[in-house]
C-alpha cells in the first residue's frame, strides 16, 4: 500500500504553534490549492486541505510562512471518523505533513502577507527546503528536505554548472 500526498498551495491563516500535554509541538493549518483545469468561462475552483505538522516541522512552518503564503508540502492522507452535531456519521480528511518547502516565492517587503521573513543573501527565495535545521550536499541544501537526513553523510555534488547536460 502507498499513501502519499503532495500539494502546493497558499496558506488560509496564519499557522500557529501549539503544544501537547507533554510538550510536543505542532500546528495545524489550511492550505488552499487550485486545481489545474477549468473552463474559460469559469473561476478557477479552488480545494481547501486540512493539515497537521510536529515537532521541528511545525515549528518551521510558524516561524518561515505565514497567512497568504506559498507552500509546498509532503505527506500522507489521512482520515477520522466522527459524529457531527446532529449525531450523524462524518468522515475528517488531514494531511500528515512530513516536509514542507519554500516555492521560489519572492519575500515581500511590507510584512508577511504572502511572503515569508527569512534573513540570508538569497534575495528573498526560496530556493531551499527544510531538513532539521541540517545542511547537506556539501554547501548547497536541500531544494526540499526532510527530517531523516542525519548529518553524518557528506556527499560532494558537483556545483549545478558542472552537470554535462
Amino acid at each position: 500500500m502507498y499513501n502519499k500526498i503532495t500539494l502546493m498551495g497558499r496558506l488560509v491563516a496564519a499557522p500557529e504553534l501549539k503544544t501537547t500535554q507533554n510538550g510536543i509541538p505542532y500546528t495545524r493549518f489550511r492550505i488552499a490549492v487550485n486545481r489545474r483545469f477549468h473552463n474559460k468561462d469559469e473561476e478557477n475552483k479552488v480545494d481547501f486541505f486540512n493539515a497537521t505538522a510536529w515537532r521541528s516541522t511545525a515549528e518551521f512552518i510558524c516561524k518561515y510562512f505565514g497567512k497568504g503564503s506559498m507552500i509546498m508540502l509532503d505527506g500522507e492522507m489521512q482520515t477520522q471518523q466522527y459524529e457531527d452535531r446532529n449525531g450523524n456519521p462524518a468522515t475528517w480528511y488531514d494531511v500528515a505533513v512530513d516536509r514542507v518547502c519554500f516555492t521560489g516565492e519572492p519575500k515581500k517587503e511590507n510584512g508577511n502577507n504572502g511572503g515569508y521573513n527569512r534573513s540570508g543573501g538569497n534575495g528573498g527565495y526560496g530556493n531551499s527546503g527544510y531538513n532539521g535545521g541540517k545542511r547537506s550536499y556539501g554547501n548547497r541544501q536541500n531544494s526540499c528536505g526532510n527530517n531523516s537526513y542525519n548529518g553524518q553523510q557528506s556527499f560532494n555534488v558537483p556545483p549545478v554548472d558542472d552537470y554535462p547536460f
